[in-house]
C-alpha cells in the first residue's frame, strides 16, 4: 500500500481499463465490455469524485451510493448493479496490485426481473412460430429452444454439432 501517494478513483479505473483492453485482445472479452466500463467509470467519477482515494470506499459509502434516489431516478437497479460491478473491479484490481488493504463488501441490488413483453405461452405458441417461419429458419428456432442458447451462439454452430434424430419436422 502506498501511503505517500494514495490511489485514486481515476487512477484505479485506469488500472481495470487497462487489464480489460488485454482480456479484449487476448479475445476473453468484448470490446463493448470496455466501452461499457468507460461509461460506468464516467459515471462514477462524477459520483463519487475522481481524486476521491480508493481507501476511502467503505461499505457505508457504497450503501449510501446504492441507497434509493428519488424523485426521479434517472436509471434502474441493473444499471446500478453493473455500475457497482465496475467499481468492484476497480477496487478488486487495486486489492490484487496491493494499494488497498481489502475489497469491502459491496451492498445487495435488488434488480426485479422483468420479462420481455414477447415471449411464448405455450408449446402451442412456439408450434404456430415454427410453421410460420421459413424451413431453414423454423429449424433454427428449435435449436434456439430447445438448447436454451443464445441466438449467436446457435448462428456459430455448425451442423455437424445437431443431431436431429427422433426431431420431426416438415419437407
Amino acid at each position: 500500500m502506498n501511503k505517500r501517494h494514495p490511489t485514486t478513483l481515476s487512477q484505479g479505473l485506469a488500472a481495470l481499463f487497462e487489464q480489460t483492453a488485454q482480456r479484449v485482445r487476448d479475445g476473453v472479452r468484448s470490446p463493448a465490455t470496455l466501452d461499457m466500463q468507460r461509461a460506468h467509470g464516467r459515471w462514477l467519477c462524477a459520483e463519487l469524485g475522481a481524486r476521491r482515494q480508493l481507501r476511502t470506499l467503505t461499505e457505508p459509502l457504497l450503501e449510501a451510493l446504492a441507497a434509493p434516489r428519488v424523485p426521479p431516478r434517472r436509471f434502474g437497479p441493473s444499471t446500478l448493479r453493473k455500475r457497482l460491478t465496475t467499481l468492484s473491479g476497480v477496487l478488486k484490481v487495486a486489492h490484487r496490485r496491493r494499494w488497498i488493504p481489502r475489497v469491502p463488501a459491496f451492498p445487495e441490488v435488488l434488480a426485479p426481473w422483468r420479462p420481455r413483453q414477447k415471449y411464448l405461452r405455450s408449446y402451442a405458441d412456439a408450434v404456430r412460430l415454427f410453421e410460420s417461419l421459413p424451413p431453414h429458419r423454423a429449424l433454427w428456432f428449435w435449436v434456439c429452444l430447445w438448447t436454451g442458447q443464445h441466438a449467436s451462439d446457435v448462428e456459430r454452430m455448425r451442423w455437424s454439432e445437431v443431431d436431429l434424430t427422433g426431431v420431426s419436422h416438415r419437407s
